[in-house]
């Protein structure tokens, strides 16, 4: 399973207890939020981008992250936020997501979008 997708199902898995729709991949919101984790990892930096509402986080190991728990760690990190990134994942008014993730060999970052279906 790709680091999207269980960070996808980690979040949809999080969403059933409040009763919130599961989230569907959405094409172009994956693709947005791609393109803003490659900037990010590209430029070192972590802000959002013009899309809302979204998620975004990073994180690094000195020691590298090949046996870190990606997915896992932007999760958690998402769900014990006290600025609203939980919120943002459980709302229920959220129907789809895009995920974006870029590595390298000790840092990641994360973009989460979240949309409605027309």
């Amino acid at each position: 399973m790709t680091k999207k997708k269980q960070l996808r199902e980690l979040i949809n898995a999080g969403r059933t207890s409040t009763n919130a729709p599961t989230l569907q991949s959405n094409d172009f919101l994956n693709n947005q939020a791609q393109t803003w984790s490659d900037h990010s990892l590209e430029t070192g930096t972590l802000e959002h981008s013009d899309w809302a509402p979204e998620n975004v986080a990073t994180f690094y190991y000195s020691e590298g992250i090949q046996n870190v728990d990606v997915a896992q760690q932007f999760f958690n990190q998402w769900n014990t936020s006290t600025t609203g990134h939980k919120e943002i994942m459980l709302s229920p008014s959220s129907t789809q997501i895009g995920i974006g993730i870029s590595c390298n060999t000790t840092t990641c970052y994360a973009t989460a979008q979240f949309g409605r279906s027309e």
